[in-house]
């Protein structure tokens, strides 16, 4: 099956690097039609859930909760899931609706910070994977184990894996970890004075603080983070340099696999530039369009794989696995998501309606914010973020969770994706 769908790789792994670009541009032309950030984000994340997001979690899903097998055999992994689902929406609950704090931190801020960490992993797993697929079709992969094994003496792993953190941790590093809602810039901080410096702005050095879902990671006041985002970029540089070299010298021996190449230095080049991007949530959608593009194709080569097998599959998930069923199966996953997203909207506007106005669909801006104790304005995400937090947060999680099995079990066994 590999020699059949050569001619794919090429178009989903690397020609799907145009997406990249187009949620922060959605973002600033939005904002620059007078919509409030708030929308503009949110409006960005649901039209990248739709289309992708969403259908390459339920991509996750037909392959464990939807398959009969995984639900018979998989018991610890279903109460996994339930504890990582319950653990969000109560961290949702208790910092949304009761303001509540631990060491003066709100639990849905620190869910937030492993979440960072643990989708740069993820798709950094995913990315050594395609790389190694590729390998196998290019035929000069023989010894997976070994490859897995040694992935971390490979200038391209170094690359895929620290190209988010250099500009990522710099502007980690201008934030007031004093603040409890993460929402100023630390006035002393090196990263606050250069960006100050370079911007003539205030306003702008505010924004500029790293933020996801509005909110600041957490981050623990003895690390370094200017040090540690300046060895990042170190590390980048070397990697980068290794790479490109290797592959000159590939090209020269007539042995260059490009369609590899490319697709390292364009995840180098994307990890690198996204986070510089002002505002980090659309940024960051454009990087995860790419990937969730590159899963959903490879998560049906491997349901393809299961059914060449003829590995025990419901006889549904069977019928999107065939072969010339590639849209079926996207299909499938989009009308799931769709549900999803009808689900979100309709816990938006209850919680709206419950709250009196309290909390609005798609949040305040910063100068209609409600005024909390001593007279501080009181940041309210939007009622369909607080659903989402409930909800597909927790299942998102999961997909993390799977997939960091699933991932280092295919790459150990050249490319079987199963969990026996």
């Amino acid at each position: 099956m590999s020699s059949e769908y050569v001619k794919w790789d090429r178009a989903l792994l690397i020609g799907s690097a145009l997406i990249v670009p187009v949620p922060p541009a959605l973002f600033y032309t939005f904002r620059a039609a007078g919509l409030p950030v708030s929308a503009s984000e949110d409006i960005v994340t649901l039209i990248v859930m739709g289309a992708l997001g969403g259908p390459h979690v339920v991509a996750t899903f037909l392959r464990s909760w939807f398959d009969g097998r995984f639900v018979r055999e998989e018991k610890p992994w279903l109460l996994a899931a339930a504890g990582v689902i319950g653990t969000v929406m109560l961290a949702t609950v208790l910092s949304v609706f009761f303001n509540y704090r631990i060491a003066g931190v709100a639990p849905l801020r620190a869910i937030l910070t492993i979440f960072f960490f643990w989708a740069s992993f993820h798709i950094t797993q995913q990315t050594l994977y395609c790389i190694e697929m590729l390998d196998r079709r290019d035929g000069k992969q023989s010894n997976a184990q070994a490859w897995y094994r040694d992935w971390w003496k490979r200038s391209e792993s170094w690359v895929v894996l620290v190209c988010l953190y250099p500009i990522s941790l710099f502007r980690m590093s201008m934030a007031d970890m004093s603040d409890p809602d993460g929402l100023r810039a630390r006035s002393d901080a090196f990263a606050t004075q250069m960006v100050r410096a370079w911007s003539g702005s205030d306003a702008f050095t505010e924004d500029y603080v790293f933020r996801i879902g509005r909110a600041t990671p957490v981050i623990p006041s003895f690390l370094p983070m200017l040090l540690l985002s300046a060895a990042a970029g170190a590390v980048l540089i070397v990697s980068a340099a290794l790479f490109i070299k290797k592959s000159l010298r590939e090209r020269r021996d007539g042995a260059l696999n490009a369609t590899r190449a490319q697709f390292v230095l364009l995840t180098g080049l994307a990890g690198l530039l996204l986070p510089t991007i002002p505002n980090l949530d659309s940024a960051f959608q454009g990087f995860n369009a790419w990937h969730c593009t590159q899963y959903l194709y490879v998560a049906w080569l491997l349901n393809r794989q299961s059914y060449d097998r003829s590995d025990p599959q419901r006889e549904w998930i069977r019928g999107v696995s065939a072969p010339g069923a590639q849209w079926k199966f996207y299909k499938t996953c989009v009308a799931m998501t769709a549900g999803a997203i009808c689900c979100l909207f309709a816990g938006g506007y209850a919680i709206q309606y419950l709250s009196d106005g309290g909390y609005r669909v798609f949040g305040f801006e910063p100068h209609e914010l409600p005024l909390g104790a001593g007279g501080k304005p009181e940041y309210r995400p939007g009622s369909i973020l607080i659903t989402y937090y409930l909800s597909g947060f927790g299942v998102l999680l999961v997909h993390y969770l799977y997939d960091t099995r699933w991932f280092a079990h295919a790459l150990a066994h050249r490319g079987r994706f199963v969990v026996r």
